[in-house]
């Protein structure tokens, strides 16, 4: 079978832009001592505005012993009573994803997922957003929720 001419080449596949990061930040949401509070919303976090949301992973007491405030992180138990909701482009568009489904770390016997989860440049207003808690079992030190936030 004659195809008319010289063979097409398929051009190289292009690297994955999500093995490199572009731009990061770490990201605290503080709960004191004792609480018993089920919502708890991300600070204001300037750095974050007007910015891209490309991936977002969590961080829990298993995979790192303290958050740069020196806090530790809340433990896997609680993440997997807690529910990630999102405000992209003034909607509520990323309704109670699970936390421990943000997980990427393997420790111990803890879930975790493989991929580092994914978005797609959403805008983000991070002053509207929040993590929900079925029920949180209160924490006897103060503790944070710790994010990795991947961004353009």
């Amino acid at each position: 079978m004659e195809t008319g001419g010289a063979a097409t080449v398929p051009p190289h596949p292009k690297p994955n832009d999500m093995n490199r990061i572009e731009k990061f930040e770490f990201v605290e949401i503080y709960v004191p001592s004792g609480s018993t509070g089920t919502r708890w919303a991300f600070p204001d976090l300037p750095k974050l505005r007007y910015t891209a949301l490309l991936a977002m992973e969590l961080y829990t007491v298993s995979a790192i012993s303290a958050a740069p405030s020196g806090r530790p992180p809340i433990s896997i138990a609680n993440t997997q009573k807690a529910f990630l909701t999102l405000y992209a482009d003034e909607r509520q568009d990323i309704y109670r994803v699970p936390l421990v489904a943000m997980n990427r770390i393997q420790a111990s016997t803890d879930p975790f997922v493989r991929a580092l989860p994914l978005f797609k440049g959403q805008k983000i207003t991070w002053d509207k957003s929040y993590v929900e808690f079925t029920t949180l079992t209160a924490p006897g030190a103060d503790q944070s929720i710790c994010f990795g936030v991947y961004y353009a």
